[in-house]
């Protein structure tokens, strides 16, 4: 068996381009659309300088085209509390 990170760099090495799957671990990235920000930050009583970061260099940010700014909502998968929601901005 291969790991899937020797996967990357085999392919790499020669000269194939790399294409980003989508991981069981990693959780959905999604932007929120502008016209949800104010309802969602003034359900988490909060402002967007209160949020935490996701830098705009993370890999799922690059696939999503995030800009600086923009609020992330990730959505996980819990074995106990089910779904559960995420918000980040981008810096």
């Amino acid at each position: 068996m291969v790991w899937p990170i020797f996967e990357k760099i085999l392919c790499l090495e020669a000269g194939g381009s790399v294409e980003e799957k989508r991981h069981f671990l990693v959780p959905k990235h999604e932007i929120v659309p502008k016209e949800r920000e104010a309802e969602i930050l003034k359900k988490l009583h909060s402002t967007k300088e209160d949020l935490p970061i996701i830098l705009s260099s993370d890999p799922a940010i690059k696939k999503l085209k995030a800009k600086p700014g923009d609020i992330i909502e990730i959505e996980r998968d819990s074995p106990i509390a089910g779904k559960s929601k995420y918000y980040r901005v981008v810096k």
